[in-house]
């Protein structure tokens, strides 16, 4: 393979020497209008050619608008995943595929497109290389589609940035488009339950959209280089139907979040922690009802849920609810729990014989020496507060063990 690319870098070298205009850059229109390459390969079928090996592929697909507020094509959609009010149309599903996976100035893409939302339904344009030489006209073909707001699925690491690269190793002014990244989401959402979240398992387990006899994408790169030595496009037919679906995946992925994000307490697939964080920190009321349920739930986030609840109601006043979260949590014999029990009891109630006696109880408990080490501090410095360390336990104290 690597020496097949040497020969291709040489072959642009030799093809970027002729001046534009010669007959080797000329090309002829046929009948329909579309440009036809002098000794350009043809198009794939169902293709139409843009320029000498750039070819396109339009596609128009029904799409119903899942029923949220301000849906429709031709008006603003309050997006809660952008944190803004954007206009339908502006937004661009884009997806790429590339000579490599791991990125880098020696990776070049070779199909790229995007879908986008129209009255008419979901427009997905799809933009293809048919050989390095080729690759500004390429470019030229993508950009005019590529504005708006880029929605794209780990675009923003890897297709976002070797498109910017590409543009500039060809002399191409950059590119400037706001980016929403929905493998961020996915991952926020989905990733605790759901493990790896590779857009197939996303497709799979959140969209229940099942591809049949799809290409890997691990082979994609390969099939692209059998392209370019045999001119066979049958190779690169299940590449062209693979990257259509991302796209086209890509868009009920986002209305699947935009919806968990309106109504967050009607989804019992999503990450309840880590949603109940984030919305947390918008401020929005569903955020203590999500935590709550992960702290009842005795499940890995139940302690980190139980405490960031505990500081939520701390900020607004209430201590009593603190304690309630803190206690009912079936993690209460977490470390984190304990500590933060005792800051309730310490700092907000001024009880330090009630932090005290949480801090003793558990140690009772657990008999860690390691968590000994970690408390010894706190546990000296409430002893200071409530007298010799064999002071009788009093009513605060006991009651603090019994809450324990």
């Amino acid at each position: 393979m690597s020496r097949d690319l040497y020969e291709r870098l040489r072959h642009l070298k030799r093809t970027a020497a002729v001046p534009r205009g010669s007959s080797a850059g000329a090309a002829r229109r046929d009948s329909a209008g579309s440009h036809v390459a002098s000794g350009g390969a043809s198009p794939p079928a169902g293709w139409r050619v843009l320029a000498p090996n750039v070819f396109e592929r339009e596609t128009v697909e029904p799409f119903a608008l899942p029923e949220l507020p301000a849906a429709a094509a031709d008006a603003a959609f309050e997006s809660l995943a952008l944190g803004r009010r954007v206009d339908l149309r502006s937004l661009r599903f884009m997806d790429t595929e590339t000579t490599g996976l791991s990125g880098g100035a020696g990776t070049a893409v070779f199909l790229a497109g995007s879908a986008r939302l129209t009255a008419g339904g979901l427009h997905v344009r799809q933009v293809f290389l048919g050989d390095f030489p080729a690759e500004p006209d390429f470019l030229r073909a993508l950009s005019a589609d590529l504005g708006g707001v880029w929605v794209s699925y780990n675009g923003k690491a890897f297709d976002a940035r070797l498109l910017e690269t590409r543009f500039l190793m060809n002399g191409l002014p950059p590119m400037e488009a706001e980016h929403l990244d929905l493998l961020t989401w996915s991952r926020r959402l989905w990733r605790r339950r759901i493990g790896p979240c590779a857009l197939s398992d996303i497709e799979r387990e959140v969209l229940a959209r099942d591809r049949v006899d799809d290409v890997p994408g691990i082979e994609i790169p390969e099939r692209y280089f059998r392209y370019l030595r045999t001119g066979e496009p049958a190779e690169l037919l299940p590449v062209f139907e693979h990257h259509y679906h991302d796209m086209v995946s890509l868009v009920h992925l986002f209305f699947r979040i935009e919806a968990v994000l309106s109504s967050p307490l009607s989804d019992e697939s999503v990450d309840f922690f880590r949603l109940g964080r984030l919305l947390l920190a918008r401020g929005h009321e569903a955020a203590f009802e999500l935590l709550e349920r992960e702290a009842r739930a005795g499940e890995e986030a139940a302690a980190q849920a139980a405490v960031l609840l505990s500081r939520a109601y701390r900020r607004a006043g209430r201590s009593d609810l603190a304690i309630r979260a803190l206690t009912g949590c079936p993690a209460g014999d977490a470390l984190a729990v304990t500590v933060e029990l005792s800051k309730v009891y310490e700092h907000d109630l001024r009880d330090a014989a009630a932090a005290r006696g949480v801090v003793e109880a558990f140690l009772e408990r657990t008999g860690s020496a390691e968590e000994s080490d970690l408390l010894s501090h706190r546990l000296a410095r409430l002893v200071r507060k409530t007298g010799e360390e064999d002071q009788a336990p009093g009513p605060p104290r006991a009651a603090a063990r019994a809450r324990s």
